[in-house]
């Protein structure tokens, strides 16, 4: 039995959530597809954050929070754990990145002062900079956004991650001589 579209579906959905997702597909009768081929054909996915930035920043939260194991209820509640605190600076930086000194809107999004905002932004530059693991983590989130359709998100991503590379290697460059 060929299951390969099973699978490319369950791909999408978070694990705790296969099992009942398999029980819906299965529930379902044939009208799922033209009502499917409805919504597909009255979703417009976003290009841009000025198109809907609520929906655009809410994207990216929820990748987020898929690589860190969180939720958005959590992060946004102001929970001090690990997880959510290291899933809300990627969420800032990548909303920074990708709609520029927006401080205020984001601020308002996550129920924080635009300060703070600024601070987070800096707070994860400097891990950029200083952890490649880090670097690493953002990436996989921004090529997750990717899938959305969002590539505000990963051209900053790219740029920002080509500037981190050109000034380790300047610096390994020096510490040679």
């Amino acid at each position: 039995m060929n299951n390969t579209r099973i699978k490319r579906l369950l791909e999408y959905v978070k694990p705790h959530q296969k099992r009942t997702f398999l029980r819906l597909i299965v529930q379902m009768d044939e009208s799922i597809f033209s009502e499917a081929k409805d919504f597909l054909e009255k979703d417009v996915p976003i290009q841009s954050w000025k198109d809907n930035p609520q929906e655009f920043m809410r994207i990216i939260l929820d990748a987020c929070c898929d690589e860190y194991g969180t939720t958005a209820s959590q992060v946004m509640s102001g929970v001090r754990l690990t997880n959510e605190i290291e899933a809300k600076r990627a969420w800032i930086y990548l909303c920074d990145g990708a709609m520029p000194k927006n401080y205020p809107l984001i601020a308002e999004f996550i129920g924080m002062d635009a300060s703070s905002i600024v601070y987070h932004i800096r707070k994860t530059n400097g891990f950029m900079f200083s952890s490649k693991d880090y670097r690493q983590r953002i990436g996989k989130i921004a090529q997750a956004i990717k899938v959305e359709g969002l590539d505000e998100v990963t051209e900053f991503y790219t740029n920002k991650i080509n500037e981190v590379v050109k000034y380790l290697n300047d610096k390994m460059a020096k510490k040679r001589f």
